[in-house]
C-alpha cells in the first residue's frame, strides 16, 4: 500500500534471517518488534533518496546543559525543566525499545543497543558511522543471544578494522549502567592489551556519554586503573547507587573465578597464548549463573588475521563447540533441544566480502552495485584519486581480485587472513611450521571457500535386505553391502567415487579366509576412539576411516590430465560418532567390504582388528611387513598384527606417506576436512587430527608391499599417466 502513495516505501519485514548466505553458520530466524504505523517510523514522508539513518538529536537547551563544567548544576536546571526531562525520559524507553527507521525506502529496526551506540558512544574517529552489518550484528546479539534463556554468549571472528572491540566495549557499558548491581569483566589476550581495551573502549567512551547518561561514580575517569564503580547515589535526582562496576583483568584464565558477572567480554583471546581460552570459557560460565538460570552473557572475540596457532586452536575448540546446526548427523550434534550448544555460546561471523564497502546509506554492497550506488562510489572515489572503475564492482569482487593479484605463496595467504571469504578461510593459518607444501593445501582450499564441495554426495553403507553378513551368532550368512543416497545431515560417508559394480563385494578365498579381491587396487585405513561415552562431549574423538584407491586404468584410462582423475586418491571419507565402537568398527567392515579392500588400522586401539575377526572377516584386515636380517640374509617378515602403532618411530613413515600425497595429489583432494588437517597437523600431537591419521593409514596400507597386477587379461598402456602412486 505505501508503495503506491510514497515511491520507493517498502511495506516493515519482522521475520528476517541472518547469516543465511554464510558457509558453516546455521541460519539465525530473528522475530523484531512489530513496527509503529507507517507515519512513526522515522524519515517518513521523505524521499527515499533522502533516507539516511539519523541519531538521537539532543535539543539545544539540553546540549548546553552538556557543556556546563557542573555536572550538578546540569542535573538541577534538567530537572526543572519538564521538556528537556520528558526528551531524557525518552532517550532511556528508546534504549529499552530502539527505533524504526526508514532507510533508503526500507523500514529497519534498529536495537536500543546500536542506537545508542550510534548517538553516544564515541570512538577513536567521533561517533560510529550506521552499518547493515553492525546493524544485523546488534540484532544478533538482542535476539539470538540476550533474549535467549538457553545461550550464555557468543563468539566472534572478524577481520580488522571493523570495530568489534568498540563494540564489545560499549556492551558492557550498556549491561551495567542500566540496571542495579550489575558486574561487567573483561580480559584479553595478554594485560597490557586488556588495559588499551578497557581504556579505549569503555572509560574514553564512557566519558563521552552525556551526563543524563552516565552514572555517578567516585572513579576519576583521568586517572589510571583497572576498574570503574558506580557507587555513589545521584542527589539531584534522589536515586541511590547503582552499585555496579566493570573491571578488566589480567588473562589468566582463573581471574574472575567465583565472582558474579552479568557481562564478560574476553577480547583478541585467539591470540592469548598465556592460557587456554577453553578453560577461560569453562571457569567464566558459573560466574553468568544463579541458581539455574542464565543472568548475564559473554563475548569472546578474535581478529582472524593474527590468531597465534595455540590460541586459534583453542579458539577454533569453542567455535567447533558452538555449532547450531541440527541438521548435523546425530553424532556430529553440537547442539540439544533446548537450543544449548555445548559451549553455550552462539557463533557470529561476517565475510570480508560482506563489510568491505557500503553506500551512501550505509547498507553493504556485496553483489554488483545499483545504479545510484555507483553513481556514489565514482564521486567518494574521486574525493580519494583512486581509480573510479572501481565503482562498478561490489564487495565480492573487489574482494576476490584484491586476493587474486597477490602471488602465490605467503604473500597470497596473508591477504586472505586478513580478508577471509569464509569461515575456513577465517581459520585458515599462517601455520610457518606445517610440515606439508602449505601453498598447495591453501590453494586447494581456496576452491572449497564457499562451502560447496560438488566432488562428493552422502551415502550410507547398509547390508543387503538388512540382512547382516558374516558371523552372526555362531553361524555364517552371506549378505552384501550396498550404498543408500542419503543427505548431508543422515549421510556417515562422504563418496567421491562409487566402484564400478563389478567391484563391489568382491572376495576370494584363501588358506579358508575370505578375503577381499581387490586389495591391489586400494586400502582402506582407520582411526578409532576408545569409550562409547566420554565425560566431556567437547573432548570426544571422532572415528574416522578412509578408502584410498590407485590408479585404475579402467577408469581414468581415457583422462588425458590427471587433474581430473577420478582414482590415485582418496575415494571415500567417515568422519563420524557412532553411539558405540561395535558400530563404528561395523562402519568400518562394511566399507571395507563394499570397495572390496583390505583395512589397515591404526593399532593403538585395537577395536576395529577384534572386530573383524569376530565378524569372520580377519582376511579383510592388512599386515605391514618388517625387514629383518636373519643369517646375513635380508628378509621380509610380516607383522604379528594388522595395521601398525603410531609411535613416535612410526611418525617419520605417516609424515613421508602424507608428504608424498601432497606433493602428487592433494591439488586435487575431495576433502576439505582432511586438507585442514594436513595444514594444522602437529608432529608432537596428532591427537586432535583424526581425519589425518585415518587418511594416513589408509594410504600407508596401500603402499605397503602391494602386488601391482591388472584387472584383467587385457593389457593396457599407461605409459602416459605413469607417476609416483
Amino acid at each position: 500500500m505505501l508503495k503506491t502513495k510514497f515511491s520507493g516505501y517498502q511495506d516493515a519485514e519482522t521475520k528476517i534471517t541472518l547469516c543465511k548466505d554464510i558457509e558453516l553458520i546455521y541460519p539465525y530466524d530473528i522475530t523484531l518488534p512489530d513496527p509503529p504505523p507507517a507515519e512513526q517510523i522515522i524519515n517518513f514522508g521523505l524521499p527515499i533518496e533522502e533516507q539516511y539513518f539519523k541519531r538521537i538529536e539532543q535539543p539545544k537547551g539540553l546540549i548546553d546543559l552538556c557543556k556546563l563544567d557542573d555536572v550538578n548544576v546540569a542535573k538541577a536546571r534538567l530537572k526543572a525543566n519538564d521538556d528537556l526531562a520528558y526528551f531524557v525520559d525518552s532517550v532511556w524507553d528508546l534504549w529499552e525499545t530502539g527505533q524504526w527507521q526508514y532507510i533508503r525506502g526500507v523500514p529497519t529496526y534498529i536495537t536500543g543497543d546500536y542506537l545508542m551506540y550510534l548517538s553516544f558512544n564515541r570512538i577513536d574517529v567521533g561517533l560510529p558511522a550506521y552499518r547493515s552489518w553492525d546493524k544485523d550484528k546488534f540484532q544478533w546479539w538482542e535476539f539470538a543471544v540476550k533474549n535467549n534463556p538457553y545461550c550464555f554468549g557468543g563468539i566472534e571472528m572478524t577481520r580488522r578494522r571493523v570495530g568489534k572491540s568498540y563494540i564489545a566495549g560499549f556492551l558492557a557499558n550498556s549491561s551495567t549502567i542500566r540496571n542495579k548491581n550489575r558486574n561487567a569483566g573483561l580480559q584479553s589476550k595478554d594485560d597490557q592489551s586488556a588495559g588499551v581495551f578497557f581504556k579505549t573502549s569503555v572509560r574514553n567512551p564512557l566519558k563521552s556519554f552525556p551526563f543524563y547518561l552516565r552514572p555517578q561514580t567516585s572513579t576519576n575517569f583521568n586517572t589510571k586503573g583497572n576498574k570503574i564503580e558506580f557507587d555513589m547515589p545521584d542527589a539531584s535526582f534522589s536515586a541511590n547507587e547503582l552499585d555496579s562496576w566493570i573491571e578488566y583483568g589480567t588473562s589468566e584464565s582463573k581471574f574472575f573465578d567465583g565472582r558474579k558477572l552479568h557481562y564478560y567480554a574476553n577480547d583478541e583471546c585467539g591470540k592469548n597464548t598465556n592460557a587456554n581460552v577453553y578453560e577461560t570459557l569453562e571457569i567464566v560460565r558459573p560466574c553468568l549463573t544463579e541458581d539455574e538460570a542464565i543472568i548475564g552473557k559473554c563475548l569472546f572475540t578474535s581478529t582472524v588475521e593474527e590468531m597465534e596457532k595455540k590460541g586459534g586452536a583453542n579458539f577454533k575448540r569453542i567455535w567447533d563447540d558452538s555449532d547450531r546446526n541440527p541438521k548435523n548427523p546425530p553424532d556430529l550434534l553440537k547442539i540439544d533441544e533446548n537450543g544449548r550448544t555445548i559451549s553455550g555460546l552462539y557463533q557470529w561471523f561476517t565475510p570480508a566480502t560482506h563489510n568491505y564497502i557500503c553506500d551512501q546509506y550505509g547498507n553493504a554492497i556485496i553483489n554488483a552495485p545499483k545504479e545510484y550506488q555507483v553513481e556514489y562510489r565514482i564521486e567518494y572515489l574521486k574525493k580519494l584519486n583512486l581509480n573510479t572503475d572501481e565503482a562498478y564492482k561490489g564487495g565480492k569482487e573487489l574482494v576476490d581480485e584484491r586476493i587474486n593479484k597477490q602471488p602465490q605463496g605467503s604473500k597470497r595467504q596473508s591477504e586472505i587472513r586478513k580478508y577471509p571469504r569464509g569461515i575456513r578461510e577465517a581459520f585458515r593459518s599462517s601455520n610457518t611450521e606445517c610440515h606439508f607444501n602449505i601453498e598447495i593445501l591453501n590453494k586447494r582450499l581456496d576452491d572449497f571457500i564457499y562451502g560447496d564441495n560438488p566432488h562428493i554426495a552422502y551415502y550410507n553403507l547398509e547390508w543387503k535386505d538388512d540382512i547382516e553378513g558374516g558371523m552372526v551368532d555362531g553361524k555364517w550368512v552371506d549378505s552384501e553391502v550396498i550404498a543408500k543416497a542419503a543427505t548431508e545431515a543422515t549421510g556417515k560417508f562422504k563418496i567421491a567415487w562409487l566402484p564400478l559394480a563389478d567391484y563391489r563385494n568382491r572376495f576370494e578365498m584363501k588358506y579358508g579366509e575370505r578375503c577381499p579381491k581387490f586389495s591391489y587396487l586400494g586400502c582402506a585405513g582407520s582411526d578409532t576412539f576408545k569409550f562409547d561415552r566420554v565425560v566431556d562431549d567437547s573432548r570426544k574423538s571422532m572415528g574416522t576411516g578412509y578408502v584410498y584407491w590407485g590408479f585404475d586404468p579402467n577408469v581414468d584410462a581415457g583422462v588425458m590430465n590427471d587433474a581430473n582423475w577420478t582414482t590415485a586418491d582418496y575415494v571415500c571419507e567417515y568422519i563420524n560418532r557412532p553411539p558405540t565402537v561395535e558400530k563404528y568398527c561395523e562402519d568400518m567392515l562394511k566399507m571395507c567390504i563394499f570397495y572390496s579392500v583390505e583395512m589397515y588400522p591404526e593399532y593403538n586401539v585395537d577395536h576395529v582388528t577384534k572386530w573383524f575377526i569376530k565378524r569372520g572377516y580377519a582376511g579383510y584386515l592388512k599386515f605391514g611387513t618388517k625387514t629383518k636380517k636373519k643369517n646375513g640374509v635380508i628378509v621380509e617378515e610380516e607383522n604379528i598384527q594388522a595395521g601398525a602403532h603410531t609411535t613416535e618411530r612410526m611418525k617419520p613413515t605417516i609424515f613421508k606417506a602424507m608428504t608424498r600425497y601432497v606433493e602428487t595429489t592433494a591439488f586435487r583432494c575431495r576433502f576439505p576436512r582432511l586438507l585442514e588437517d594436513l595444514r594444522d597437523v602437529d608432529y608432537h600431537d596428532l591427537t586432535p587430527y583424526d581425519s589425518f591419521m585415518g587418511a594416513a593409514y589408509a594410504i600407508m596400507g596401500y603402499h605397503e608391499g602391494i602386488d601391482k597386477k591388472p584387472t584383467s587379461d587385457e593389457k593396457v598402456d599407461i605409459g602416459n599417466f605413469l607417476r609416483s602412486y
